[in-house]
């Protein structure tokens, strides 16, 4: 892994989870999901209603899943980087408005 490539994959998880595709997808399927578990659809069909809850489960799972790998990534990234002798690329930029690093 080139300094390029591992310096752009730190960025990739140091990115909130919130601006994520993953988060954003995970969303709409909870949304659908919880449509789904109302009822709304159809009052009596219970297992409508038992699918829309296991889409949520999944749901969340898919995305817990798919930010470890992203974080996993990251953290070899960093690591490879820090290797390198170039730590300065993976620290986070300060907002100087917060004082602080952003999450």
């Amino acid at each position: 892994m080139s300094k390029e490539e591992a310096a752009k994959v730190a960025e990739l998880g140091e990115k909130p989870g919130w601006k994520t595709t993953e988060f954003w997808l995970t969303i709409l399927a909870y949304l659908i999901g919880a449509f789904m578990s109302s009822g709304a659809l159809a009052d009596d069909s219970q297992v409508l209603q038992y699918f829309g809850m296991a889409q949520m489960i999944l749901a969340k799972l898919g995305y817990d899943h798919a930010r470890k790998g992203v974080k996993a990534s990251a953290s070899h990234a960093k690591a490879v980087l820090m290797s390198l002798g170039a730590p300065a690329i993976v620290a986070a930029p300060v907002d100087p408005t917060l004082g602080s690093q952003p999450e």
